[in-house]
């Protein structure tokens, strides 16, 4: 086999606090009249894999590619499921959702949920743009 650059095809998510800014900005082709808050362009979950769209592996998702060519994508012979990184551009034309993510006590505690590590990049902010994180001094369950 002989590697080369995989190229995969977005999975788009509608969100409600969307906006088509993928669009304008990544030249990205939406679905029509929906607004579309995030854009992933490579996943390896269980209902969504991210799809090669060039190349001798167009068609194929990545945990097919992976399987197999493991050593030649990943450089490991047994590179465990799934791949881990999620990768996602959002438009956030209103104010996102409440995300809770647990803590390792918890995940551990409950045996639900897994943990993640998340990494932002923010390209583009309006004026007056926040990111809230945590609860304020005195909030209780």
């Amino acid at each position: 086999m002989k590697t080369y650059p995989l190229r995969f095809g977005p999975i788009y998510k509608q969100r409600i606090w969307g906006g088509r800014k993928l669009q304008d900005v990544f030249g990205k082709e939406l679905p029509g009249g929906e607004k579309i808050g995030e854009s992933w362009e490579l996943a390896d979950l269980p209902d969504d894999k991210s799809v090669v769209a060039n190349g001798e592996f167009a068609g194929l998702n990545i945990r097919e590619v992976i399987e197999k060519y493991p050593k030649e994508i990943t450089g490991e012979e047994n590179f465990p499921a799934p791949f881990p990184l999620l990768i996602k551009i959002l438009d956030a034309e209103d104010v996102l959702s409440v995300q809770v993510h647990p803590d390792p006590e918890t995940v551990k505690r409950t045996g639900q949920g897994d943990q993640k590590t998340e990494c932002w990049y923010i390209i583009s902010a309006a004026p007056g743009a926040v990111i809230y994180k945590g609860l304020k001094d005195g909030v209780t369950k």
